[in-house]
């Protein structure tokens, strides 16, 4: 399998040449979170078999490729990179990957078929939590992960980064919610690419909020609806980096509408984790001084 992304050479002189503890926006940043959230679609699960017949729900090309051929390259390109695999945490519904390179810890999570059940995804149910309210179903399933992380001493030091894609963007962003006020210190930035929408901007407690990038045509960030009482985040931008700041008109979306669209091509056109990946990889290259 071929990975255009994977210029060894650029990622490393980008590792080697941004400040990773500056929590300021950057979009070499974003190209190498990029690259991680696509990265833990590439580990082929258990959960992931067990669910084989549903694999063509989950946005990225490379998993449907890889999980036909039965077969996983994680581990492999990880080596590629020279970093170094800490911790992978399967679930049913959502795979977590902490990753080492130099010296950043970064977290990348995606969705398993069984999370991407629309039918629950859209549910515009929400939970209270710290003066504002959360997607109860992705609160549930990022609790369930920082409850196993919490045992471990992977948040105990270094510059730590959490990033996914998708319904993995979402899971990302509650986790720099949910656990960066205990760690600030050490949760430098959130990334996420074409996350929903996964609550209200309230709360009674500082927290890490997401940048999260979004492409022109992707559906799944315009829901749940804003009707419901969801935000977008405060800071949004486009794969080459530009503030995305507008109306988007899909504040009230017709949830048949969506599911529609969710079984046609046009829904990975828009939302794949490849035309994330490309297209930042395009943005950075046209104006980075270091590549």
């Amino acid at each position: 399998m071929k990975h255009p992304w994977l210029n060894i050479a650029e990622i490393w002189k980008i590792l080697r040449s941004v400040n990773w503890t500056n929590r300021s926006f950057d979009i070499h940043k974003l190209y190498i979170m990029s690259i991680f959230s696509e990265l833990v679609y590439h580990e082929i699960t258990e959960f992931d078999y067990q669910q084989y017949r549903r694999a063509s729900v989950v946005p990225c090309f490379a998993f449907q490729e890889l999980i036909a051929e039965n077969r996983s390259d994680m581990v492999e390109i990880v080596r590629q990179i020279d970093g170094q695999i800490i911790d992978v945490f399967e679930r049913r519904n959502f795979v977590a990957a902490i990753i080492r390179i130099e010296n950043i810890k970064i977290i990348a999570i995606r969705g398993t078929s069984a999370l991407y059940d629309w039918t629950i995804n859209l549910d515009a149910r929400t939970v209270n939590f710290q003066g504002g309210r959360l997607h109860h179903g992705f609160f549930k399933e990022i609790v369930e992960t920082l409850s196993e992380l919490v045992k471990t001493n992977h948040l105990d030091d270094g510059i730590i980064y959490v990033t996914g894609h998708s319904l993995g963007g979402a899971l990302a962003a509650l986790m720099g919610r949910i656990v960066a006020p205990s760690i600030s210190a050490n949760v430098v930035s959130v990334y996420t690419f074409g996350m929903p929408r996964y609550g209200d901007n309230k709360s009674t407690h500082p927290w890490v909020e997401p940048y999260s990038c979004i492409r022109n045509g992707d559906p799944v960030p315009n829901v749940p609806p804003q009707r419901f009482g969801f935000e977008d985040p405060h800071f949004l931008c486009n794969p080459i980096g530009h503030s995305v700041d507008f109306e988007r008109g899909f504040s009230a979306i017709n949830f048949v509408e969506f599911n529609i669209k969710n079984f046609r091509a046009e829904f990975f056109n828009d939302h794949a984790m490849e035309r994330y990946i490309g297209d930042t990889l395009r943005g950075v290259r046209s104006v980075s001084k270091l590549i």
